[in-house]
C-alpha cells in the first residue's frame, strides 16, 4: 500500500529533442513556460530520435526557472534530476548524448 509520501504520476511528460537544452545521465534541462511545481515527481517520454523509440524515466524537478526571470544565456524551463534508471535506458543516454558531442547523430 502507499505510504501518501509519493504522489502517482498522473501525467506524462512528451520530450522531443528540440525541448531538451541540457541533457546527462543524471537528468535533464528542459525549455518550456509551462514548468511542474518544485520537487513534483513527473514521469518523462524523452524522444531522442525518430527511428528509436522513447526512453521512459521518472525524475524530480529540481530547479525552475520562470521566463520573466530567465537569464539571457538560459531559457525558461525545469531541470529534472532521473531516478535510478535502467541499464538500457542508461546505454540509450550515453550513446545519445556521445553522438552530439562527436556531432553524429
Amino acid at each position: 500500500m502507499d505510504s501518501g509520501r509519493e504522489k502517482r504520476i498522473n501525467d506524462r511528460i512528451v520530450i522531443d529533442s528540440g525541448h531538451i537544452y541540457d541533457l546527462s545521465e543524471g537528468g535533464v534541462y528542459i525549455k518550456t513556460t509551462d514548468p511542474r511545481r518544485l520537487n513534483a515527481l513527473v514521469g518523462l517520454e524523452l524522444r531522442l530520435s525518430d527511428r528509436e523509440p522513447p526512453i521512459l524515466v521518472k525524475g524530480r524537478v529540481i530547479r525552475i526557472i520562470y521566463e520573466k526571470g530567465a537569464p539571457k544565456k538560459f531559457p525558461p524551463g525545469m531541470a529534472v534530476k532521473f531516478e535510478p534508471l535502467p541499464k538500457e535506458s542508461t546505454d540509450k543516454l550515453r550513446v545519445y548524448i556521445q553522438s552530439k558531442k562527436t556531432g553524429r547523430s
